[in-house]
């Protein structure tokens, strides 16, 4: 059960990569680059190099919400949609890509993006 909650977490995480988290990630990027202050949506706290920026889930955390769509969508369904790689690949991703876009708008309906310092992202 484990096992499979880990493979659907990671193949959801795949599925915002690109769609939520790089366009936030390149604002910030691009911030640093013109020498535009980067403040923790969290503290306030300026961040000073691009290392130690944190994209952070609020309202529900990631676990939580993919626990959430889980109990919706089903397990063994999800479970079931998982490409796990062949033995020369190590990407965890959904073969229905429609199942990412669901996750997509799910994640975007239950949950927010926002830029945290490293120290304030593992303290959670």
């Amino acid at each position: 059960m484990q096992y499979a909650r880990r493979n659907i977490a990671a193949a959801c995480r795949r599925s915002i990569a690109e769609p939520c988290i790089l366009p936030l990630y390149n604002q910030i990027k691009q911030k640093f680059i013109n020498g535009i202050p980067v403040t923790s949506d969290y503290s306030n706290k300026i961040i000073c190099t691009i290392s130690d920026v944190q994209i952070d889930h609020y309202d529900l955390t990631f676990e939580e919400l993919v626990s959430k769509w889980i109990d919706i969508k089903g397990l063994d369904y999800l479970f079931g949609k998982v490409n796990m790689g062949d033995q020369q690949s190590t990407i965890t991703e959904f073969v229905d890509k429609n199942l990412n876009n669901e996750f997509v708008d799910f994640h975007n309906k239950h949950t927010h993006l926002r830029v945290v310092t490293k120290e304030e992202n593992l303290c959670k």
